[in-house]
């Protein structure tokens, strides 16, 4: 290589390590704007783009897909103030139960303030059995819990159908 060789590839190289960094930088940005940051799960945003994948995939493969929301209230005399440092304890402790309770397969939501997603790939029929495990592992929180769901295909076969019949608390 001369001078003007080395120019140029010593260019070359800096131009590729910013793509490199520019690339890593929105890899990270994209993945945290898909997490709760209360709880570390993902939230409603990563819902709108898994769901219709996963739908996808269960259409392809002949499987079925469950979706689950469920909202909890606190039934402690004085309700926790939203955006509280107790609503987000209390929040945080839903969020570990969860994790304690369900498949590594399935994703675990937070929507917004109580309310929770859980999607659960080849859960079908067995749906009321999750719903049934999650009221088990929540008694040791004080509180209410309403939960709906919805199972490809036999109920919904969109996302819109998946999430307007799972909402119906």
């Amino acid at each position: 290589f001369d001078q003007d060789d080395m120019e140029i590839l010593d260019k070359f190289s800096y131009y590729v390590g910013k793509a490199l960094i520019n690339a890593q930088e929105a890899q990270t940005r994209s993945t945290l704007i898909t997490i709760d940051e209360v709880t570390g799960l993902r939230n409603e945003r990563y819902l709108m783009l898994r769901l219709p994948e996963e739908l996808r995939r269960a259409e392809r493969y002949q499987r079925s897909l469950s979706l689950m929301i469920f909202e909890v209230k606190s039934e402690a005399k004085i309700q926790p103030a939203e955006g509280s440092s107790t609503e987000k304890e209390f929040i945080k402790q839903v969020a570990e139960v969860l994790r304690e309770t369900f498949r590594n397969v399935d994703i675990l939501l937070r929507v917004k303030g109580t309310q929770f997603a859980i999607l659960m790939p080849d859960t079908g029929e067995t749906v009321t059995d999750a719903a049934a495990r999650l009221a088990r592992s929540l008694p040791s929180l004080p509180l209410k819990i309403f939960i709906g769901y919805s199972t490809y295909p036999p109920e919904a076969k969109t996302v819109q159908d998946l999430i307007g019949k799972a909402a119906k608390l």
